[in-house]
């Protein structure tokens, strides 16, 4: 399978690069981060990673999988990981997909949010809970977007640090692109 490298100079914070993989008709395309992203020395949403989701790559009923792995400092201060889903690449702002996970005493999480086209390319849906937990019951709603998918869109993973002095990495992020 052919790997495209896109440089993304639009934003210092952001990765530098991601990798997008040619679509078959067995595998979805896929966009993923090309490197660690650190965050530290500030208590600000940080962006760390802006995805394309290139115009028209979800159809009405498509669906996207961010799969992401993080680590952090263990300590008792809130570290928060927040993915959004906007038409403006490295958004802080807008689009939570759901719930944004805050970790304190671990050191490390694996995130599962899924997105899916409601029979429109602007109307989506997710799931309301943290990333952690992408397969279970709950008592709230899911999530409602209007993101225009006829254009180009950004998984936007972001971070936020209670402490300044300390580090969350976004090890690795992959967004799968399901056309129905």
């Amino acid at each position: 399978m052919k790997k495209y490298l896109l440089l993304l100079g639009l934003l210092p914070s952001v990765a530098a690069a991601q990798q997008i993989s040619s679509p078959s008709s067995t595998n979805p395309l896929t966009v993923a981060t090309a490197g660690a992203n650190a965050l530290t020395g500030t208590v600000s949403e940080t962006n760390l990673a802006a995805l394309k989701i290139p115009a028209g790559s979800l159809g009405t009923n498509g669906s996207l999988w961010i799969s992401c792995l993080w680590s952090y400092t263990n300590s008792s201060n809130a570290k928060t990981m927040t993915i959004r889903y906007t038409n403006v690449s490295g958004s802080t702002s807008a689009g939570v997909i759901g719930t944004a996970l805050s970790a304190t005493t671990t050191a490390a999480a694996q995130t599962l949010n899924i997105i899916r086209e409601n029979n429109a390319t602007n109307a989506q849906l997710s799931w309301a809970q943290a990333g952690n937990t992408p397969f279970n019951t709950g008592g709230t709603t899911a999530t409602v977007l209007a993101v225009d998918t006829t254009q180009d869109s950004y998984i936007n993973v972001n971070g936020t640090l209670a402490n300044s002095g300390e580090t969350l990495t976004l090890q690795h992020c992959s967004v799968f692109i399901y056309k129905n």
